[in-house]
């Protein structure tokens, strides 16, 4: 917990183990401790047991460590909570009611606690669903009333702020458009607006990540050509300490190696002019303005597909295809990351791909006209589908298997002879055989 919300020393001791450090605690670890504190709690309620001064013992130490905890990370939260209660965009009635709602809960659960008695089970644990609901209701009112609690605090702590939420928000798209038409099969890097990763979402290519697993090659590529200062894992406008160039500041001053990746467009907060010391003749144009953003565009961004050398005319057709009619033997270079998954073909032949620039690819063409295919499938494919294929296979055979061994053994057990009746009263009894009672 307190690595999620960077209290420390923990968040310094939790970065200590292996690949930690990496991890987004503050969005992804809170189902790991909820889990924890929800199992530990059921253990307790379904092992609460003991006298009336038992349960009020127990009951009044975990409100002593309850209210010195909530008391505890109220103080620390205070500076939070004063700025988020002084933002006129904060929704304070529902903070406020989520909270009241909660603890309302655990009242009435302390209560339930203290006046619930355990009475005698009778029924057994063969009987249905709603058989266990009512004994459970019967014997045990305090639990039944704790899954109503239960309930009430789902509500409020996911229900009630959810619903506090807007129920129409516009989303403006206008940058988005312009960038669908214009942007054809090159990228653009993005200096805060439009964050990484929702290119794909409105089928955009950007350059930035924020995403794990991050691929080796492009992370090495970028700091070595792109940001030296960059995050392995991460590539996006993070703040920078003092003395520490900006994202923006190495656009600026690596926009030749930003063009040979294929960046037609930088993405810009409104107002941001970022190429001030460019030279006016390499300088990236501004081409789009409003209240969100501004787009730049650089001069020469590179193509998705071209050749090394001149006497080549290629045409792309797809992110993927392309159309070349050259005069000579040359070498195609394809701007995609390599990978060990990527195939490729000419003119339906296949074709041995070789890296070019540490992170794209590259093919032979020939002389003529050549229609150039790559596509990607992951490593061992093949072999994965006829494994689970197999299981499948498996898994189908194990339920025959079962089906008919349950219709064969119910035909022996029908036709068992029954038990020797034991002998009559008119039956003389013998020494082999004692009397029946």
């Amino acid at each position: 917990m307190g690595r999620t919300v960077g209290a420390e020393p923990f968040a310094t001791l939790f970065n200590k183990l292996p690949l930690m450090d990496t991890v987004a605690a503050y969005r992804y670890a809170n189902a790991s401790w909820i889990l924890a504190a929800v199992v530990l709690s059921a253990l307790a309620i379904d092992g609460w047991r003991g006298s009336r001064r038992d349960k009020l013992t127990a009951t009044l130490c975990a409100a002593f460590t309850l209210g010195a905890l909530s008391l505890g990370s109220l103080w620390l939260a205070l500076p939070t909570l004063k700025a988020l209660f002084q933002n006129p965009m904060f929704a304070k009635k529902p903070a406020v009611g989520s909270v009241a709602i909660e603890w309302a809960a655990i009242l009435v659960v302390l209560v339930a606690l203290l006046i619930g008695r355990d009475a005698p089970e009778r029924a057994t644990d063969a009987q249905g669903g709603a058989h266990r609901l009512l004994r459970t209701a019967r014997t045990r009112p305090h639990a039944l009333l704790m899954g109503v609690v239960a309930m009430a605090l789902t509500m409020g702590y996911f229900g009630y702020p959810t619903l506090a939420n807007p129920r129409q928000a516009p989303v403006d798209t206008t940058a988005v458009h312009f960038l669908q038409a214009h942007s054809g099969f090159q990228r653009f890097v993005t200096l805060g607006p439009f964050a990484p990763n929702y290119g794909s979402y409105f089928d955009v290519a950007s350059i930035n990540v924020n995403d794990v697993p991050a691929s080796q090659r492009w992370a090495d590529y970028v700091q070595a050509h792109l940001d030296p200062y960059a995050n392995p894992n991460l590539f996006l406008n993070l703040p920078s300490g003092p003395g520490i160039p900006s994202l923006a500041d190495e656009v600026a001053a690596r926009l030749p190696a930003y063009e040979a990746v294929g960046v037609k467009y930088v993405l810009t907060p409104p107002g941001a002019q970022p190429f001030t010391l460019v030279p006016a003749s390499a300088r990236p144009a501004l081409v789009y303005q409003d209240a969100t953003l501004w787009i730049y565009q650089t001069p020469t961004p590179a193509p998705l597909f071209s050749a090394v050398g001149d006497g080549c005319s290629i045409q792309t057709t797809s992110w993927t295809d392309a159309s070349a009619t050259c005069a000579t033997p040359t070498t195609l270079v394809y701007r995609s990351l390599a990978d060990a998954g990527w195939h490729a073909s000419v003119n339906g032949h296949a074709a041995s791909i070789t890296q070019y620039d540490a992170v794209f690819q590259r093919i032979a063409l020939p002389a003529g006209r050549s229609q150039v295919t790559f596509w990607y499938e992951p490593p061992h494919a093949t072999l994965a589908l006829l494994i689970a294929s197999a299981a499948l296979v498996a898994l189908l055979g194990a339920l025959l298997l079962a089906l008919w061994l349950r219709r064969t053994q119910q035909p022996i057990a029908a036709a068992r002879p029954a038990e020797t009746p034991a002998p009559t009263s008119t039956q003389a009894p013998t020494q082999a055989q004692p009397p029946a009672r």
